[in-house]
């Protein structure tokens, strides 16, 4: 059995009581809907995935070691990227190798790392989602960072442009973003 005394905390990152320390971690490539903790082995051969359904009860599966979602995450080799939320680079080799605010193991690196982490702030969020950075959030990315915001907050948020956008220009503002997620996430505006 993969379970030890109640003093041990799944290295992935989720806290999990008694679970065993993998020797090593793996992260689901599949999507943001499994939690990045994800990593308690079940035996030699078999990685306890946790995510959560779309209703937000939590749920896993077992998958093996060798499956094409799982990939080897060496948590000692990922840096902290140095742009933080205002990063442009989405691919998937910078967001292998380098951590940023938001992601679930960012706090734990930045302590690993010495390095000061970026305060969660709702600036931070949205220009983390605004991806071609013209400060104004488009249908497409309000959709891509709903997964997170959902992750954020712990349940599905069924929210689109047209409920955000207030001016009925096509986009989201920071503004109009804010006086939605601001009170329902408790960041604060800006650092």
């Amino acid at each position: 059995s993969a379970r030890l005394s109640q003093g041990n905390r799944c290295h992935g990152g989720c806290g999990r009581q008694g679970i065993k320390p993998p020797e090593r971690i793996y992260r689901c490539t599949q999507g943001d809907d499994f939690d990045l903790c994800l990593l308690c082995y079940k035996n030699e051969s078999l990685v306890e995935v946790s995510y959560k359904l779309p209703s937000g009860q939590p749920a896993s599966k077992l998958l093996p070691l060798g499956h094409g979602d799982l990939k080897l995450f060496d948590a000692a080799a990922r840096s902290i990227c140095e742009q933080g939320s205002a990063c442009p680079n989405r691919s998937a080799d910078h967001l292998d190798k380098f951590a940023h605010p938001f992601d679930s193991d960012y706090s734990q690196l930045c302590q690993q790392h010495g390095v000061v982490a970026e305060e969660p702030t709702l600036l931070g969020l949205f220009n983390w989602l605004d991806t071609d950075q013209n400060f104004k959030l488009a249908r497409k990315e309000l959709e891509a960072g709903l997964v997170l915001i959902s992750k954020l907050m712990g349940k599905p948020v069924p929210v689109s442009v047209e409920q955000l956008d207030n001016d009925g220009n096509g986009v989201v503002s920071f503004s109009e973003f804010g006086s939605f997620f601001g009170p329902r996430l408790g960041l604060k505006p800006c650092p």
